[in-house]
């Protein structure tokens, strides 16, 4: 499945924040005030998951069990056998039966230059490319279809025992043409006709998809992912979400005027953000992604956690730090770990940490100590939607965890390898300091004394920023009755910009 699953509810107070800067669209999701996510997506550099593309085989590897697929983006992606549909229809193929064989090999169904179907599901991450698959699926507002398979599911978010048998005995009764189908955790307690609805429009688009690929030549995209704020819209913001602000009126009139998926009681719940100071400062979410930036946490006890991401696995170390609980030494420890769990999973989540993950507590004498801090930890991962293996404490009082790789973790998305000290450090990318700089320049026009805002930054910056806010610059001109001008400085590092007030003008 690759669009994005829906936040749980459980009596958490949910809310999704977009915000949008030049060359870059941000989507943040709250619950009960506190940021446990973050999406992000870059002007030229949007996400691949979810496009299906017609390809070619352009390398098999027995060793790997894999094959390497060309789909004209300029980097093959990477299908492993396990991804490859063997059933009765190869995708792409001649449509000629397959005759089931134990223990395929990749070279028995795929030929270097044959011609396929494939969808991303993973995206690259440092130097390997996407991940694909030719199990294609398409996701709508209450269901998935699954073109080439029959099987019908249910999510396991929708916990109701009674609402899973209504959902059991509705699915089937569907007129699905032979498909799979997996509800979807916003299908909980919807009706037969707003199943259909959604059905219909998903086998529209699966034969849009078919014709297209009847009339492409290889190496073509067939079906293209909604952006970030479509994609929000349709999986984040459920029935149990409180609001969706937005602080882009264009972007607010599109949502409202192509959302076909969106109920009315949803629509009435987006509202457009105008206040002064900014979306995400309002929120706290600046703040928190500037701690999801750095490799210290602190705890509010005064303990704190060291994150360190390595290329094998990423390590967490919990410390007591300054927190004494003014009892004895076990408790410290243990009221420590108890709070580490939470900031645990809210770092993870919010950095979109993967793959293998060690937890480094602090030890523990009591096993009545030792259930709780897991059973406290296993809870706090149970909001996310990403998934998680959470396996027991050991003697050495480490936590080992796996942690599904669906996309680049935060610090990728938000950095650069740095160019002033030959990659050993990170430097943010120019898209996020125009975007703070595009922020405080809404900030400071009001307080400006004179009529002409000087500002100053680099090169990189400064072209995003009238590049892709020029008109809003003038927009925010006419409005506060002020002139700003923009220069670009060539010996200005990356990060710092000025915005200077020339009250004599």
């Amino acid at each position: 499945m690759t669009s994005i699953r829906a936040p749980a509810s459980g009596g958490v107070r949910t809310e999704i924040l977009a915000s949008f800067a030049p060359a870059l669209t941000r989507v943040a999701v709250l619950e009960d005030g506190k940021l446990v996510e973050l999406f992000i997506e870059r002007l030229g550099h949007e996400s691949l998951v979810g496009n299906i593309y017609k390809g070619r085989v352009n390398n098999i590897v027995p060793g790997m069990q894999a094959a390497f697929v060309d789909i004209g983006t300029g980097q093959d992606v990477f299908l492993p056998m396990e991804d490859v549909f063997t059933g009765d229809v190869l995708p792409g193929g001649s449509g000629e039966a397959v005759e089931p064989v134990p223990r395929l090999r990749i070279s028995d169904v795929l030929s270097v230059g044959q011609e396929l179907l494939v969808q991303i599901v993973k995206e690259a991450v440092g130097a390997k490319g996407p991940r694909a698959t030719t199990h294609l699926t398409l996701p709508g507002r209450f269901l998935v279809l699954m073109p080439f398979t029959e099987h019908l599911g249910i999510s396991r978010r929708i916990e109701d025992p009674e609402e899973r048998q209504r959902l059991t005995l509705l699915l089937p009764s569907l007129d699905r043409r032979g498909m799979g189908l997996i509800m979807r955790t916003e299908g909980q307690g919807k009706t037969v006709e707003e199943f259909g609805e959604d059905l219909d429009m998903l086998l529209k688009l699966w034969e849009t998809v078919q014709l297209r690929s009847s009339r492409s030549a290889a190496l073509s995209l067939l079906y293209k992912e909604s952006d970030l704020l479509m994609q929000a819209a349709r999986d984040l913001f459920g029935e149990g979400a409180e609001q969706f602000l937005i602080d882009s009126r264009p972007e607010y009139e599109r949502l409202l005027e192509t959302g076909e998926f969106l109920s009315p009681e949803l629509k009435n719940r987006i509202h457009l953000y105008t206040d002064e100071v900014a979306l995400f400062t309002r929120y706290n979410v600046e703040i928190e992604i500037e701690r999801a930036l750095a490799r210290k946490v602190w705890l509010r006890s005064g303990g704190y956690i060291i994150i360190e991401q390595t290329e094998a696995f990423c390590s967490i170390d919990v410390n007591s730090g300054r927190y004494t609980s003014g009892e004895d030494l076990e408790e410290t420890v243990y009221h420590t770990n108890l709070e580490a769990t939470e900031a645990i999973a809210r770092q993870v989540r919010i950095r979109n940490l993967a793959g293998i993950i060690i937890i480094d507590l602090i030890d523990m004498q009591l096993e009545e100590h030792k259930r709780e801090v897991m059973s406290r930890l296993k809870r706090a991962f149970s909001r996310d939607r990403v998934k998680t293996n959470i396996l027991e404490l050991t003697e050495l009082g480490l936590v080992q965890m796996t942690r599904q790789r669906n996309r680049a973790t935060l610090a990728s998305r938000l950095k650069d390898a740095c160019p002033y000290c030959d990659g050993e450090g990170h430097v943010l990318r120019a898209e996020v300091v125009a975007a703070r700089l595009y922020r405080d320049i809404l900030e400071k026009s009001g307080k400006a004394k004179g009529q002409l805002l000087l500002v100053s930054a680099n090169p990189d910056v400064a072209r995003l920023l009238l590049e892709t806010r020029e008109a809003s610059l003038r927009e925010l001109e006419a409005r506060q009755g002020k002139r700003i001008f923009v220069r670009a400085e060539e010996d200005m590092h990356r990060q710092e910009y000025r915005i200077e007030d020339a009250p004599g003008q």
